[in-house]
């Protein structure tokens, strides 16, 4: 990290604000702005807020309800053993890391929304051939198992978040960006804190974990809808002064 801070440049935006801020050379409608903590939740910025946070709490539900335990159900309930659920954990990190630099790609050419909503689309179709193969014990060979492939499908899909910043971030002006994509991740993980909590009770009263895991339907088809809510940014012109309230992008 402090490798990483002593070598990354700031953004140019802010550090042209800065400079005008330091000069004396603001407009007054931003110097008489508050601090960024506090113009976060004004305006159409707490709109961006609000949906950002439910997108975010939505996909880190989806995300908790698979991640955590997944390795319950390969172990415990599908009868894999500890090599076998190692050697898939690695692979699954390697497809996402390939689906991470996918996506990030596909959101610079074609929009961060547009990536966000097929990587989201990709990832619920994941869940449900997860919850389609974990009706089958682990075969002795997990090549030959239908849950490793669509639980790869899935991690392949679980890329979006790697969106979230610069799409957050773009929505709003250059002095108040790192504060507000900050507070939509931390409020998005409250939001999804819960997930670790319910699947539990679920499953008890489900009598299946395969099933309670489904609960990751429901929280990426909530952070899918309200992706339509939110601006795309791809192509919009950025200026070192910028309007809190500013002309949305289609």
């Amino acid at each position: 990290m402090l490798f990483v801070r002593s070598k990354m440049p700031e953004s140019r935006l802010w550090q042209e604000f800065k400079r005008r801020q330091d000069a004396g050379e603001l407009p007054p409608e931003k110097l008489a702005q508050s601090t960024p903590l506090v113009e976060v939740f004004k305006g159409v910025s707490l709109r961006y807020l609000i949906i950002g946070t439910i997108i975010t709490g939505g996909y880190i539900i989806a995300y908790q309800c698979i991640s955590i335990f997944m390795p319950t159900l390969i172990l415990r309930d599908l009868g894999a053993d500890l090599a076998a659920l190692r050697n898939i954990t690695l692979i699954f990190a390697a497809v996402s890391a390939v689906g991470m630099i996918g996506a990030g790609y596909l959101s610079d050419a074609y929009g961060r929304r547009r990536a966000i909503i097929l990587s989201t689309i990709v990832g619920i179709v994941g869940l449900l051939a997860i919850h389609w193969t974990a009706g089958q014990h682990y075969p002795g060979n997990y090549w030959t198992w239908g849950l490793f492939w669509a639980y790869l499908l899935w991690g392949f899909a679980q890329t979006s978040i790697g969106q979230f910043g610069p799409w957050f971030a773009e929505l709003y002006p250059v002095e108040i960006r790192s504060t507000a994509t900050s507070t939509i991740f931390n409020l998005g993980r409250l939001v999804g804190s819960v997930a670790p909590y319910v699947v539990p009770v679920l499953a008890v009263s489900l009598g299946s974990l395969r099933d309670a895991m489904m609960l990751g339907v429901a929280g990426a088809t909530i952070s899918l809808v309200f992706a339509f809510f939110l601006p795309e940014t791809v192509g919009r012109t950025f200026a070192v002064i910028e309007g809190k309230e500013r002309t949305e992008a289609a």
